[in-house]
């Protein structure tokens, strides 16, 4: 037992160890990579910060931050999955490496019990053995307690085999199981090698990268330098813009300035005329009311002398009262005064003019809508023209501002416009 302890335990260990030392090793390159890694990026940094210092450079600065953010973008996705995929795997063989620790100290357990059951066994049948063979008795007579004695060992005998035959199994399966668990850290070695190569290819892999971003390192001081070149030009540029921003601020105030006249004197004829029409409407409206009260009265006295009329007709129809009778005389005949045309043409003369009455009404009613209506078109008109010079003033006020601004970013940065900038001016 002590011999086949030994030989798994010197057959675990130096795995153990070798294990050890490859994760301390891809540790410490995944360290070096990552110590690289910082390098480069404080090289990127200068690097911008020369690009930004420089600012004749042979393509726009939107194509500067879409490179700069392409490089970036590139770098850090490089080094995220390489580091990451590294990380994965130092963390995977970390827990195979603490699963196969435990597994080895349940295995040590698991043998210090049996070799422990196995001292317990030998010194119960050391125990149990007589040290001196009893003496044989002179006894004629046979002694039952002896074969007793026999019967009983002979029991004990058969009891301790049995035991010694289940212990043997026992062991006999531990070591079956010790020699599969064997089989599987091996397994697991070969695994942990396997990984191993594989990130020592991408640790090449990184290095090939990293002189890719050296070359593109140089290229991007050759770039620095021919920006660098054309300096002078870009300072020239830059002092002709802003003699043209000046010149277009100053023609901006003029505009904005005459605006402002014009917006006044507009502001001033609405409220003229608004009250103007005002004065008008409550000219028209005070007519109005005073042709309904007459037109009013008019059409009272009418409708009265009507119902007078009316009635003076209703008598003269009444049949006049019976007379006693006379001899029959032979009188003229006298045409009598018709009165019936008369108070008809009346009664339509007064229908004449109260219809007069009420289309003077109604032309009254139509010009004074009509005067609303203008009003409000006049209303509407001065609103949008108050409204465009509004909007002409801040769109004035904005491009001002905007000169100043970038006025301003030229005097804190030192840097001047671009192309797009001068040719919206």
């Amino acid at each position: 037992m002590s011999v086949d302890e030994s030989d798994t335990t010197s057959s675990v260990m130096p795995s153990f160890v070798e294990d050890d030392i490859r994760t301390s090793e891809e540790h410490e390159q995944v360290q070096d990579l990552e110590i690289q890694k910082r390098c480069l990026e404080v090289e990127i940094q200068e690097l911008e910060k020369a690009i930004t210092t420089d600012s004749n450079e042979n393509f726009s600065r939107d194509q500067l931050a879409t490179v700069k953010s392409e490089l970036e973008h590139n770098c850090s996705e490089l080094f995220a999955q390489r580091t990451n995929a590294l990380l994965l795997k130092l963390e995977a063989a970390k827990s195979e490496k603490e699963v196969l620790e435990r597994k080895a100290e349940s295995l040590k357990r698991t043998l210090q019990a049996e070799q422990r059951i196995t001292k317990q066994l030998a010194e119960e049948r050391a125990a149990q053995r007589p040290q001196k063979p009893p003496p044989f008795p002179d006894l004629t007579i046979p002694d039952l307690s002896l074969l007793r004695d026999t019967c009983s060992l002979a029991h004990k005998k058969r009891a301790l085999e049995d035991e010694v035959r289940e212990a043997e199994r026992q062991l006999a399966l531990r070591r079956q199981t010790i020699a599969e668990n064997e089989a599987k850290l091996v397994k697991i070695i070969q695994d942990n090698k396997a990984t191993a190569a594989q990130c020592e290819a991408q640790i090449r892999q990184e290095t090939l990268d990293l002189a890719q971003l050296e070359e593109m390192r140089s290229s991007l001081r050759e770039r620095i330098e021919a920006n660098r070149q054309k300096m002078k030009q870009l300072e020239a540029e830059k002092r002709m813009l802003t003699a043209q921003i000046e010149s277009a601020e100053a023609t901006q105030r003029a505009k904005i300035d005459e605006i402002n006249r014009n917006y006044l004197a507009a502001q001033r004829e609405f409220d003229e005329q608004r009250a103007r029409k005002k004065a008008e409407i409550r000219k028209l409206t005070k007519e109005l009311h005073e042709n309904e009260e007459l037109n009013r009265a008019k059409l009272q006295e009418k409708e009265q002398l009507i119902q007078e009329m009316n009635a003076a007709f209703q008598q003269q129809q009444v049949l006049p009262k019976p007379k006693p009778k006379q001899k029959k005389k032979p009188k003229r005949i006298v045409p009598k005064p018709v009165q019936q045309p008369v108070i008809s043409t009346n009664v339509l003369q007064l229908q004449n003019e109260i219809e007069q009455l009420q289309s003077e009404k109604m032309d009254l009613m139509n010009k004074i809508q009509e005067v609303q209506r203008k009003a409000a078109s006049n209303e509407q008109k001065l609103e949008i023209a108050k409204n465009k010079l509004e909007r002409k003033v801040a769109e004035s006020e904005k491009q001002i501002r905007r000169l100043r601004s970038m006025r301003n970013n030229q005097q804190m940065t030192g840097l001047p416009p671009s192309i797009s900038d001068s040719s919206s001016l």
